[in-house]
């Protein structure tokens, strides 16, 4: 009896307190609005002060091609203005797929791709649309890859760039083990026109590259990450992990290419990202493994004659590292390489466990930011999936169900001198099942005076910032929205936002936007109804 009693005092506190945060918040509602049957938000597109871009997407049907919708929202209500069927594009009888849409310099361009069987092309367009979702130019070719084999026709990566108001076009040929990896970079501005195209061609054979992070400097230059996979033909005598990083330099008004050293010594890089400083230098950051095997794993376990279950955890992490490379020398003029301390990894793991040097498992990194003393800030959360299959013997049917795992965040604070500062944890547990992790995971926002962690959270949480998790989110619609502030020093304050069920809605927090004045627009769904809020810092 008594224990009913507290544990109904603790509930009434929980919704008082909840309430009581509520009204302390500067939160702002869109109305109420129902998706179409069979359609789902695809993403946002930022757009100028006054209004923001919704991309709606149908779901797959058997035989069928994805329908896209244009609609557009006023920032200042979050109300609807319009919304549009985009209507693919017909170029010599192939009907074009879409691949990206950008706001871009105060337009709209949307990029296609399409394949023509007859003369082995792979080609990109480029079409600038209004508003309304209407044509303002017919599509535009802007690159081309010659290909005979419909499985390996080279792929195309569509870059935005924001300061210079163009949009970089990247194309990787098809893989051949004989010759050397190719790419071809081609610049246009916002009116489709082509500034440049060149080539770019690697002195590697037998890998597989991987591109990303693509950002460009003050004089041009273009960088980009490439993750190269060791081929099963790449033969070694020493151990080494089946994959590596390297940095990609490409000056268009030199035709000259570069590539940095991405390395530390006895360990792998499990995860990299990297910026520019105020100096103009170019630092990198990540996480990393003292095991230089390959970092991907998969582990299958059979419970009884009717039971087996498959994990897949991503990455294993040690420690962090930085690095600081003068672009000029190409030489690294700083680096900082730093074990998580014992005391620390017990705040994930049992002590048995961190004595037997087991590293962490799953963590991937999410965020890179340059912060104003010149130093950086790291985070990135544990995710991993399980897939359970249970087998009936009598009917001779296998059902197998898929679970999400989002949960702690690891956050990283690095000093402008490149040594590794501070290392804390965001203590998280969220799981899902059959859904890809829909409501899970969390948005990090960087603000005057530290950074905001959003995310779906457990009611029995809340109220622990020492970081005891008392339950695992699992159930979405009874969630907690919850917000973490992290001062520059690694102090945190948790404190609640809203219950999803008050909104009618449960917020997805990889589905956000931050706006202008660095208000943060975030989207919510619950059934077919969604709307949007708006949370002032």
């Amino acid at each position: 009896m008594r224990f009913l009693i507290l544990k109904y005092f603790f509930s009434l506190f929980v919704v008082v307190t909840l309430n009581f945060g509520l009204s302390a918040q500067d939160i702002s509602w869109s109305p109420q609005y129902e998706l179409p049957k069979r359609t789902y938000i695809k993403k946002i597109i930022d757009a100028s002060p006054n209004h923001f871009f919704i991309l709606r997407e149908s779901y797959t049907v058997i035989n069928a091609r994805k329908e896209l919708w244009l609609e557009q929202y006023l920032t200042s209500d979050m109300s609807l203005k319009q919304k549009q069927l985009i209507k693919f594009p017909v170029v010599n009888g192939v009907i074009l797929n879409y691949e990206e849409l950008f706001f871009l310099d105060g337009k709209l361009i949307i990029l296609y791709s399409g394949y023509n069987h007859n003369d082995g092309v792979y080609k990109a367009y480029a079409q600038l649309i209004g508003e309304d979702a209407s044509p303002i130019t017919n599509p535009v070719q802007v690159d081309k890859i010659v290909s005979f084999q419909r499985k390996n026709i080279g792929d195309f990566n569509f870059i935005p760039m924001p300061e210079s108001g163009n949009l970089l076009v990247v194309h990787q040929e098809p893989y051949d083990k004989t010759r050397n990896e190719r790419f071809v970079f081609t610049l246009i501005n916002d009116s489709l026109i082509e500034l440049w195209t060149h080539q770019l061609e690697l002195p590697y054979k037998g890998f597989e590259f991987k591109l990303s992070n693509f950002k460009m400097d003050k004089e041009g230059v273009i960088y980009m990450l490439a993750k190269v996979n060791r081929r099963p033909e790449v033969e070694s005598d020493k151990p080494q992990a089946g994959y590596f990083y390297t940095l990609l330099a490409y000056d268009p008004i030199k035709d000259e290419a570069r590539e940095y050293e991405l390395t530390l010594k006895d360990k792998a890089i499990t995860d990299i990202a990297f910026n520019f400083s105020a100096e103009g230098d170019l630092i990198a950051a990540g996480f990393y493994s003292n095991n230089v095997r390959s970092q991907s794993s998969s582990t299958a376990m059979r419970y009884g004659f009717d039971m087996i279950s498959y994990t897949d955890v991503n990455s294993r992490i040690a420690g962090t590292f930085f690095l600081k490379i003068n672009k000029q020398t190409q030489q690294v003029v700083s680096r900082s390489v730093k074990d998580f301390d014992k005391t620390f990894l017990t705040e994930f793991m049992p002590e048995k466990s961190v004595a037997k040097g087991r590293e962490l498992a799953g963590y991937l990194l999410d965020y890179f930011y340059v912060t104003p003393d010149g130093g950086a800030l790291l985070a990135g959360e544990q995710y991993y999936t399980n897939t359970i299959c249970n087998y009936d013997w009598r009917t001779g049917i296998q059902n197998c169900n898929d679970y999400y795992y989002y949960n702690d965040i690891l956050v990283v604070n690095i000093n402008p001198d490149g040594s590794i500062n501070w290392t804390k944890k965001v203590p998280k547990a969220q799981q899902s099942v059959n859904d890809n992790g829909f409501f899970l995971s969390y948005v990090l926002i960087p603000t005057a005076n530290g950074f905001e962690f959003i995310f779906n959270d457990h009611v029995k949480n809340v109220f622990e910032p020492s970081g005891i998790i008392h339950r695992s989110m699992n159930n979405s619609s009874k969630a907690v929205v919850a917000r973490v502030h992290m001062d520059y020093n690694g102090k945190i304050n948790k404190k609640p936002l809203f219950l999803n069920k008050d909104k009618d809605v449960i917020i997805r927090p990889k589905i956000h936007l931050l706006l202008n004045d660095n208000s943060l627009l975030i989207y919510g769904q619950r059934g077919k109804s969604y709307r949007f809020g708006r949370i002032k810092f």
